[in-house]
């Protein structure tokens, strides 16, 4: 049945690449999406009205890490240094870090020219708008920020995220340049979140910034997880709206309508007029 106001294509824990639990990616999203359009669910009427929201937030990273753990190595902060664990180990760093980034840029080069190739199908599909986000500041989730007791968010992956962030932007720039049907958005989430974790002026305060609501009691176990006895391996917070964060990734509702407030004004100039 179509729903009033849209239809969620997503899966959890999916990417634009396969993220190894069988999830559907978004190639195979937007297969869904046109099967939908060829079997009548949706009108020529309803795309012509249609906005599509494409949120990649960093799945495909995080496979990417458990595939090659060394692809990113999580910095920690020395004073006003950041140094690299293996730094303790090898005396020739130098030759390391541009080799590990390397590899790091590589996969990000496939990873957006499959992004390309995904997001060319709404033009041809006759999608009139397109949003895509960028990437949040994923250096400062929880599952980062634990070693440091929610303190540090990690300089490195500070600076992959950047990288990400400037590439969405091109391609959107590139995207929206070449395209008579589909005009697309860059939606700055990254920002967003930014402004409430850094509490600038303005923005909604929330006592937690870091520390998430539900907090496992290991670095290992998850939210929710329980052990063989079913003893609960966590802890919930009795006032998740103090949180900006839910768990070791995801923001809590309090969290994201802080940082709507700086993603509704783009999103409504970029909405209307609708087209006629």
């Amino acid at each position: 049945m179509l729903l009033q106001h849209g239809m969620n294509f997503a899966v959890s824990g999916s990417g634009i690449f396969d993220t190894g639990n069988f999830q559907r990616n978004l190639s195979a999203q937007i297969d869904e999406f046109q099967s939908q359009i060829d079997t009548g669910v949706f009108s020529e009427h309803d795309i012509k009205f249609s906005v599509a929201l494409i949120a990649a937030s960093g799945n495909d990273y995080l496979h990417f890490s458990q595939l090659d753990p060394n692809y990113l190595l999580v910095s920690i902060r020395e004073g006003n240094m950041t140094t690299f664990p293996y730094e303790r180990k090898n005396n020739h760093n130098d030759d390391v870090l541009p080799v590990l980034l390397q590899h790091l840029h590589r996969f990000m080069d496939r990873l957006f020219a499959q992004l390309k190739a995904d997001l060319k199908r709404f033009d041809r599909i006759g999608v009139p708008k397109v949003v895509v986000t960028n990437l949040h500041p994923i250096q400062c989730i929880p599952y980062y920020t634990r070693p440091t007791n929610y303190t540090i968010c990690p300089a490195n992956i500070s600076a992959a995220v950047a990288d990400h962030n400037r590439r969405v932007d091109r391609l959107v720039e590139e995207l929206d340049g070449g395209s008579n049907t589909t005009t697309f958005l860059s939606l700055d989430v990254n920002t967003a979140f930014s402004n409430v974790l850094r509490q600038v002026n303005g923005a909604e305060k929330i006592k937690y910034l870091l520390v998430p609501c539900c907090e496992s009691s290991s670095g290992t176990a998850a939210c929710s997880q329980v052990d063989a006895q079913g003893n609960k391996l966590y802890r919930v917070c009795r006032h998740p709206e103090e949180h900006f964060y839910w768990d070791s990734a995801h923001p809590t509702q309090a969290g994201w309508a802080a940082a709507f407030e700086y993603l509704e004004p783009s999103l409504r100039s970029f909405l209307l007029p609708c087209p006629v």
